[in-house]
């Protein structure tokens, strides 16, 4: 019973991870995702359409660096200093 009761909980999670990766990959909204350094984890096609790009991989093949979209980078520590305080 274990194991069917392992492999049931394996295939909900499978399966929660193909609807959100489909939920980032179809929406019409630009969305990412970045490590505290600033790092891209995840990016949508409608972020790369929203600066220009053919597709997420154009993209990040341009743009390494979350503080490379930034007008005014220094408002990235801002936002992590304000992350830090709501930690505390």
């Amino acid at each position: 019973m274990q194991n069917e009761e392992l492999h049931m909980t394996q295939k909900k999670l499978e399966d929660s991870c193909r609807r959100y990766s489909d939920l980032i990959e179809h929406t019409v909204e630009g969305i990412f995702q970045t490590t505290l350094d600033g790092r891209f984890e995840i990016i949508n096609p409608a972020l790369a359409h929203l600066f220009g790009y053919d597709s997420a991989e154009d993209f990040l093949s341009k743009i390494t660096n979350v503080r490379q979209l930034y007008i005014d980078p220094s408002h990235r520590n801002e936002l992590l200093r304000l992350i830090e305080i709501q930690e505390s």
